[in-house]
This record gives C-alpha cells, structure tokens and sequence, in this order.
C-alpha cells in the first residue's frame, strides 16, 4: 500500500490539476485532483463497477486522459462493453446479441449493428489499458503495471476494480 501511495503522490505533482467525473452534481460537492485517491464502496450489486467505467469513458472522452483499468472481479470483456454500451447510447443486450449471433438469427437492426462495430472501432483507438486479473493480483504485480504504464503513457486515471482482492503477501 505504501507503494501505491508513494506512486499517487508523485502523480498528483506531476499533474496536480482537476478532474471532472461527468457527474455534475457530484462534481459540485467534491474536487478531484489527479493522483487522489478515490475509494467507491457499497454493498455488492449496487453498481460500484458501471459507476468507475462511466466515470472512465467520461475522462477517456471528455477529459483526454489515458486510463489504466485493473478489474480484480469483472471480466476484461464486460468492462469493454461497458464503455462502448456508454458511448454508443446503446443496450448491452444488443451488443450480447451482435456477439453471440449465429449468422442466421440477429435480433436486433442494421442501424444497431452499425453503432455496435462503431462503438468498437472507437473503443479500440482509446487510450485505456485494462488487465483482469481472476485470482487477485500481488501488491508487486499492482504497483509495476502502474509504474511501467505511467511511465509509458502519462496516467490521467486508475481505476482497481475490487481493491479487496490485492494480495499482500
């Protein structure tokens, strides 16, 4: 965790200025900085995960920062469809449906289909990175990715999807 604190304070002085989260209201009662640290907590299914990847297409589209995605919980898959479902204004269920057609039976309109293989040319030019780890990740492993990437590509936004499951030992 010291490690992970150290990181964040030298981005805040690297980049020190505000953020928004593309919720206004919220936007109005708290100031985000970048190298804050932000911790979203809730009982499970209350939407903690459709928050943070909103709040990622928002930063992504609005604020023109890179953003590093660790999902410890949530498949890589489903965290992609969620912020092309966030651009393209369009339900996830079509998106399954595009998917898992089989050529004969597609259920939903070209004009859907078109915004779909939109929303996926557009999801793949951004500049989000998101790893999924199924067991958990080591603090080590954490803290590398985000140094390496940092260094890389300028973070603007980390998102840890389930922060619980870092293991420390």
């Amino acid at each position: 965790i010291v490690c992970l604190y150290k990181m964040l304070n030298n981005m805040k002085e690297m980049r020190g200025s505000n953020m928004q989260t593309g919720y206004n209201e919220l936007d109005k009662i708290i100031e985000i900085n970048k190298g804050d640290l932000i911790i979203v907590a809730a009982r499970p299914a209350m939407g903690k995960t459709s928050f943070v990847s909103n709040v990622a297409n928002y930063v992504l589209n609005k604020e023109n920062e890179t953003v590093l995605f660790l999902g410890l919980e949530e498949l890589k898959e489903k965290i992609e469809k969620r912020i092309i479902v966030a651009n393209e204004n369009i339900e996830i269920e079509k998106i399954d449906s595009f998917i898992q057609h089989n050529d004969t039976e597609l259920k939903i309109s070209k004009d859907d289909v078109n915004r779909i293989i939109h929303g996926i040319n557009y999801f793949e030019d951004l500049p989000i990175y998101i790893y999924q780890y199924e067991e958990g990740a080591h603090i080590d492993t954490v803290c590398s990715v985000i140094k390496n990437l940092n260094k890389e590509r300028n973070l603007g936004l980390i998102i840890i999807d389930y922060f619980q499951c870092i293991r420390c030992n």
